[in-house]
C-alpha cells in the first residue's frame, strides 16, 4: 500500500539578522513613548477629579478617581514592560530583516508571512500589494521600523501568531552541511507528482530548506525525485 505524501506551498519569506542602524536605534527609543504619554494623561486627570469631587455630591463621582488612576497604573505597567524589550533590543544591537510578498487587506493592513502589519498611512506607498519588499522588524517588540531600507518616522504595531518568534528562527536559522542519504537507506517509493506552482525550495514533508539538484532531503530522509 503506497503512502500518501502531501505537498505544502512554504510561505514566501526569507529572514535575516543584521546589525541596528541608528535611525532604527533612534525609532526603536520612540516605542514607549505613547504609553508613557496616556499614563501621565490618565493620571492627571484621576487628580484632577479628586479635586473636583470636594465639589460634588454625587456619591458615583466619589469612585471615578480611582477609576482613572487604576487605568493609568495599568498602563504606567505596560509601559515599562515595553521599555524592557526596547532596553533588550538595544543592548542587542540587531533588528531581524523580512523579505518577501505583502497582501493588503484592507482596514486590517497587510498580510506579510508569518505577521500581518497594522495600516499606517506611512505605508501606503511604502508597500504595494503583490510587490516583494523588505521589511526590519524588532520581534521583541512587536514593532516595524523600516520599509525598503527607509525608516519609518514611527514605529507600527505589528499582529503576530503564538509562537512568532520560533518561526523567524526556523527561517533565520543557518544551513547545516549537506548530508546525502546513501541509495540503499531511502525509502523505496513512488512518489505522486507535485501540484502546479508547487516551490520545490523546501520539503514537502519537514519543510526543511532544498535546492533543485536534491534527490533526498538531508534532514528527514524523504525521496525528493523518482
Amino acid at each position: 500500500m503506497m503512502p500518501t505524501q502531501g505537498y505544502t506551498q512554504p510561505l514566501a519569506i526569507s529572514v535575516t539578522v543584521r546589525p541596528m542602524a541608528e535611525a532604527e536605534r533612534q525609532v526603536i527609543k520612540a516605542i514607549p513613548r505613547p504609553q508613557k504619554m496616556n499614563a501621565v494623561g490618565i493620571s492627571l486627570m484621576a487628580m484632577l477629579m479628586a479635586v473636583m469631587v470636594n465639589f460634588v455630591d454625587n456619591p458615583v463621582a466619589m469612585f471615578m478617581p480611582l477609576v482613572f488612576a487604576f487605568a493609568a497604573l495599568g498602563i504606567a505597567v505596560q509601559a515599562r514592560k515595553t521599555s524592557g524589550a526596547v532596553a533588550a533590543t538595544i543592548a542587542k544591537g540587531t533588528v531581524t530583516e523580512v523579505r518577501g510578498v505583502p497582501v493588503y487587506k484592507g482596514n486590517a493592513g497587510w498580510e506579510f508571512g508569518v505577521f500581518s502589519i497594522a495600516r499606517d498611512k506611512q505605508l501606503e506607498r511604502a508597500l504595494v500589494d503583490g510587490a516583494p519588499a523588505s521589511v526590519a522588524i524588532v520581534p521583541d517588540a512587536k514593532r516595524l521600523l523600516s520599509v525598503n531600507g527607509v525608516t519609518l518616522r514611527r514605529p507600527v504595531a505589528l499582529r503576530t501568531p503564538p509562537g512568532f518568534e520560533n518561526m523567524l528562527a526556523a527561517y533565520a536559522a543557518p544551513a547545516r552541511p549537506v548530508q546525502r542519504m546513501p541509495v540503499a537507506q531511502a525509502p523505496d517509493m513512488d512518489l505522486p507528482p507535485p501540484p502546479d506552482g508547487w516551490g520545490a525550495r523546501h520539503c514537502p514533508k519537514c519543510g526543511e530548506p532544498i535546492s533543485g539538484d536534491y534527490l533526498f532531503c538531508r534532514k528527514c530522509g524523504f525521496r525528493l525525485k523518482a
